[in-house]
């Protein structure tokens, strides 16, 4: 190529990275003429080495390019929410100049997912305060609530969603199955124009983990109609919902469609199978 400019040269190096040639990058960015490395070219490299799991790598970046922008910033910010280095991501989003509803919503994500009343509570935090939010940032929010047991703190913060999406819905969803109230899980899963596969493997498991195991091979079926194709996560719940009910015929007629949909070899499956057979063989002793 007669004329390589700036765009040609980010390209390489983020096909590079994106192979699993970060060496590659590192030494292309390093050949790039000054002249054509703009704040494009480093942030494509902090991208890389977090994308490949080297965040002082990364961060090396970020503080040896000459200027930055909120790509730059929310990078890192991301990298070390990933990571659970959270110190160090409140240290840039604290110095980051203009923070914006990515910059919120990564940190609050990271806060969330630390665990412990003292992420939570500053993933409420921030979240109160930001300026503006999308739906990521109310679906963040509202599944770390979840996955934290805060449930009815999650459907106060759902109810107030200006626009609710299946993300938010399904992590509701999961937060009724968990604390026992099946039917406001399907009354929301009702809800939910597009359902995926998703949104329907959380209200089989849900059923299922229940003990309410007929509805969740009734559910199957319906699910099967709307043309979705079931998961082994499908398939461990289903068969967890035979195991329930001490039906062999019905745990055999499942298992039937496993091999069909070739995860029999899949050791979740292998295991809720096991588990199925036993507890009908239990049953008829």
């Amino acid at each position: 190529m007669p004329a390589r400019d700036s765009v040609t040269w980010n390209s390489m190096l983020t096909c590079y990275w994106q192979n699993g040639l970060l060496d590659h990058s590192r030494a292309l960015f390093h050949a790039m003429p000054a002249d054509i490395k703009t704040v494009v070219s480093w942030n494509t490299m902090i991208a890389g080495c977090v994308q490949n799991d080297m965040l002082d790598d990364a961060f090396r970046y970020f503080t040896e390019m000459p200027e930055k922008n909120a790509a730059s910033y929310n990078a890192m910010i991301s990298g070390f929410a990933r990571f659970g280095r959270m110190r160090e991501a409140q240290t840039v989003f604290d110095e980051m100049p203009r923070r914006n509803v990515v910059s919120y919503t990564a940190m609050i994500d990271g806060y969330a997912n630390m665990g412990g009343d003292g992420g939570i509570a500053l993933a409420k935090e921030l979240f109160e305060v930001m300026p503006q939010r999308n739906e990521v940032s109310w679906t963040v929010m509202i599944s770390g609530l979840v996955e934290y047991g805060l449930s009815e703190e999650a459907w106060e913060l759902f109810q107030r969603m200006p626009e609710r999406n299946v993300v938010a819905t399904t992590a509701m969803i999961t937060g009724f199955c968990k604390e026992g109230k099946v039917d406001n899980a399907r009354a929301l899963f009702e809800e939910i124009r597009c359902k995926d596969r998703v949104s329907w493997n959380i209200m089989v498991t849900g059923y299922a983990q229940n003990g309410r195991g007929e509805e969740a091979l009734i559910l199957f079926l319906q699910m099967l109609r709307s043309g979705t194709q079931p998961d082994e996560v499908t398939f461990v719940s289903l068969l967890t919902a035979c195991a329930n009910l001490a039906s062999l015929e019905e745990g055999t007629q499942v298992y039937a469609l496993v091999i069909k949909h070739g995860y029999d070899s899949d050791l979740s499956v292998s295991n809720a199978l096991v588990t199925m057979y036993s507890k009908c063989a239990w049953s008829l002793c």
